[in-house]
């Protein structure tokens, strides 16, 4: 008995003291839980034509305006994506405490910006590595809020706790 109370503590404790948030596990989540319920139809039904048909060259319809998804909203999630510097460290090299992050390579560098709900504004206690060739995981909560800096407007920020290598 004095073992498994022993056992249980020392897991309760592992626990409290894990990397995540207030000991609260992440959510894995995609890009496409950021997409409001009608871009998500649109895209979808977008892509199955595609899919169906090569040669298709989509329908010409005005995709739904972007918004934010509330759901997700002071939930502790786990993101793959890029980091984009905005307040990098000088002297060093693609090293950040302040950055956008978005779903895929070169955004908001070399290509328009992402849509809003697509951007991720992020604030770390520490500069991180934020090459935007590297893809990496994000773990933070998210929160719904709406912004705009010099490279792109966002639907939401992330206090970052930790960046780790994307492993896909």
């Amino acid at each position: 008995m004095k073992k498994t109370v022993i056992l249980l503590a020392s897991i309760v404790l592992a626990v409290s003291c894990s990397p995540t948030n207030s000991g609260m596990p992440y959510t894995d989540i995609s890009w496409d839980n950021l997409l409001s319920e009608d871009e998500l139809t649109f895209y979808s039904e977008e892509l199955r034509r595609y899919n169906e048909n090569p040669e298709y060259r989509g329908s010409g319809e005005k995709p739904p305006d972007p918004v934010a998804n509330p759901e997700y909203d002071g939930m502790h999630v786990r993101l793959p994506g890029y980091a984009v510097g905005v307040d990098t460290v000088p002297g060093e090299y693609n090293k950040s405490s302040t950055f956008l992050f978005v779903p895929f390579q070169g955004a908001c560098i070399h290509v328009p910006a992402p849509p809003p709900n697509q951007t991720v504004f992020v604030e770390m206690d520490k500069a991180v590595s934020t090459d935007p060739y590297t893809p990496i995981y994000l773990e933070g909560t998210l929160h719904v809020e709406t912004g705009e800096n010099e490279l792109a407007a966002f639907f939401y920020r992330i206090k970052g706790d930790t960046v780790r290598p994307y492993e896909g």
